[in-house]
């Protein structure tokens, strides 16, 4: 695939070509849904009872950490002693899971190389229960590279579900879909849960929005700013610039829930709306899952720290690197900096930079590697690895096209930009998949 580098020109070839169409969203009944509006906009669906009903949770959460009166203790804490305060939250959480647990069933837990999974793996294994683990994603990219090693370093019953080899089902994920209406195309990732019989699957999100990684470091001034800057990092569809700013404004809501000083507006934003839309597990036959970070006292604690206290993950990162535990074997490798340098460094120290080598040896057999290796599953990877990929891919493409429910000019055109392997196209195509797959399950009446 070569990768032209004219941005600006191909956004202009874009909106000439939907331009002469009556929109890039053909069906007028869907061009007026707001659901829709906002699923094209934000790459979500949600609406603001819902957005209400999370902040409340969220706000209630915190407040119950607040009236602990645990903040004046933490702030008298030296930096090791809130590492085995926090370690402490951890294990007792997971000492109550373990306890309302069928000890009849295998525990199993999905392990990437992010950081709430391992930590999650530390605390099970800190408690003595060592469940059995599975990655999903492709070769060459960096979920397989360091769990490969760390496998290796602790052990690990472990195994490797890669996605270039896997056959890809369009009715498996509708079913899904159907069961457990989704919000992007994650429905795809339904063959990382098949290992077998009945079990119990751990599973926990503790998220950018609460630790701070998706909000601004320095909190906007005002609402409308607020909105602004939530727009503009929750976009991954790359649709918002096909849309009037406008439009796009008018799914949010026009004042906020709380006051500043309860929760800053940046916050209320990605925790009322962001999180409606986070990636539930869906329905698998025989599996029960275990959420143990939906835990008050967990998310409590995270949301009663200060903004500049846990801007970019830093305070969650200190935590970690604190450990000292094998699971986080990458964290001391790279230089203590933002969370945003921090994931870049380590990228490159175990993956390679510009000719460069790294850690990690990237699979031989891996004929197109991920366009972005830091994410699960990219389509352009499995789209030219991949057989039964591609059968999906012009069948969910086919389908829409029956909907008339977008222009055809605009999906020949995101088509054709993806199989020439041109910068963001991916975004667009993701755009118009998830589209198709939400249509199917009925998410859009």
């Amino acid at each position: 695939m070569r990768f032209l580098s004219r941005p600006r020109q191909l956004l202009e070839r874009l909106h000439l070509i939907t331009r002469r169409s009556p929109g890039f969203i053909t069906d007028r009944h869907l061009a007026d849904h707001e659901q829709f509006a906002q699923f094209c906009a934000f790459g979500t669906v949600f609406t603001h009872a819902a957005a209400a009903r999370a902040l409340e949770g969220f706000d209630g959460c915190r407040r119950a950490w607040l009236q602990s009166g645990e903040p004046a203790h933490w702030e008298r804490l030296r930096p090791p002693e809130q590492t085995a305060l926090v370690t402490e939250l951890l294990l007792t959480i997971l000492r109550d899971v373990l306890a309302g647990l069928d000890r009849n069933l295998p525990l199993t837990l999905g392990v990437s190389s992010g950081f709430d999974s391992r930590l999650l793996l530390y605390g099970f294994r800190r408690l003595g229960t060592l469940p059995r683990t599975f990655t999903f994603g492709q070769a060459g990219g960096l979920d397989f590279a360091v769990i490969e090693m760390l496998a290796t370093r602790l052990s690990l019953d472990h195994v490797f579900i890669d996605t270039n080899a896997m056959e890809w089902s369009l009715d498996e994920i509708d079913r899904r879909a159907r069961a457990r209406p989704l919000s992007h195309n994650r429905a795809i990732r339904y063959d990382a849960y098949r290992l077998g019989g009945d079990r119990l699957l751990a599973t926990g999100y503790l998220g950018g929005a609460i630790t701070g990684n998706t909000i601004p470091r320095i909190p906007s001034a005002g609402w409308p700013e607020a909105l602004r800057a939530f727009c503009k990092r929750n976009d991954p569809f790359d649709w918002q610039r096909l849309m009037s700013a406008e439009r796009v404004r008018a799914l949010l809501p026009a004042e906020p829930f709380l006051a500043p000083t309860s929760l800053s507006y940046d916050r209320q934003l990605d925790l009322g709306f962001r999180q409606t839309q986070r990636i539930r597990p869906s329905e698998v036959r025989g599996v029960t899952y275990v959420l143990p970070y939906e835990d008050r006292r967990w998310v409590g604690f995270w949301l009663a720290r200060n903004p500049g206290e846990i801007g970019d993950q830093a305070l969650y990162i200190r935590f970690l690197r604190g450990l000292e535990a094998e699971e986080f074997f990458d964290l001391p490798l790279v230089s203590e900096t933002l969370r945003s340098l921090l994931l870049q460094q380590r990228d490159r120290m175990i993956l390679g930079t510009d000719g460069r080598g790294g850690l990690a040896t990237v699979d031989p057999h891996a004929r197109v590697l991920p366009r972005n290796r830091s994410t699960p599953f990219c389509w352009y990877a499995g789209y030219a690895n991949n057989p039964s990929v591609r059968r999906m891919v012009e069948a969910l493409l086919s389908r829409l096209a029956g909907r008339a429910v977008f222009a055809p000019a605009f999906v020949t055109h995101v088509l054709r930009r993806f199989e020439r392997g041109e910068p963001g196209a991916y975004k667009m195509l993701n755009g118009l998949l998830s589209a198709d797959v939400a249509l199917e399950a009925g998410v859009f009446d």
